[in-house]
């Protein structure tokens, strides 16, 4: 990461808030043309702060202090162009990636449309694995069945990174459980490690 990606991940983190806004603030004067380096560079950073805290970004939306709310609000106009640079089948993958990363900021009623979309045997895989990580960030229950609806289509690789996913919370263990039972998802198409995992789930009723 860049050193600005490194300092606005320190300041998310820390928790100062005045800094916080002050970033924003000036995110949101130079975004009247298109995306800068500058938006990916300290936006990720903040991005991955407050996950470190374990907040959820788009918490902040609804449960932010005023003073962040009003500093979040312009960002929607960012996260437009965010959304148009991920589904831009012409632009480069790793501009679309950016795009994508940014929508972690986004609310998921307002990006889940765009990252589902993504997930499509028809993408890079590199997109696909942008939009489950984004994806695999919100705590939402209807995340799994997203992620369980296109996997036929998964690449092992991309697979790989969707069982991570579903295996990092208990309800989206849940989620794989049922959709195995119903021969949605193949065990066969699982890396026996993570087979073995959902076998000595520390959650004796997802075990059985």
């Amino acid at each position: 990461p860049s050193l600005i990606t490194r300092l606005a991940q320190m300041t998310a983190a820390s928790g100062r808030e005045a800094e916080t806004v002050e970033l924003l603030t000036t995110l949101e004067a130079q975004a009247k043309e298109k995306l800068s380096p500058l938006h990916f560079t300290v936006l990720d950073g903040l991005v991955q702060g407050w996950q470190a805290r374990g907040i959820a970004p788009e918490s902040l939306w609804t449960k932010g202090s005023p003073a962040l709310k009003k500093a979040l609000a312009p960002l929607r106009g960012i996260l437009a162009k965010a959304d148009e640079l991920a589904r831009d089948e012409k632009g480069t993958v790793d501009d679309r990636q950016k795009g994508i990363r940014l929508l972690g900021l986004a609310p998921l009623a307002e990006s889940e449309k765009t990252l589902t979309l993504l997930l499509s045997p028809s993408e890079p895989p590199p997109v696909q694995i942008a939009a489950v990580r984004v994806l695999a960030g919100h705590t939402e229950p209807r995340v799994a069945e997203a992620l369980l609806a296109a996997w036929k289509g998964y690449s092992p690789t991309v697979r790989r990174e969707v069982v991570e996913a579903l295996l990092a919370r208990p309800q989206r263990v849940a989620a794989l459980l049922d959709a195995i039972e119903a021969k949605k998802a193949q065990p066969a198409l699982i890396e026996p490690a993570r087979l073995d995992q959902l076998r000595k789930h520390p959650d004796a009723a997802l075990r059985k």
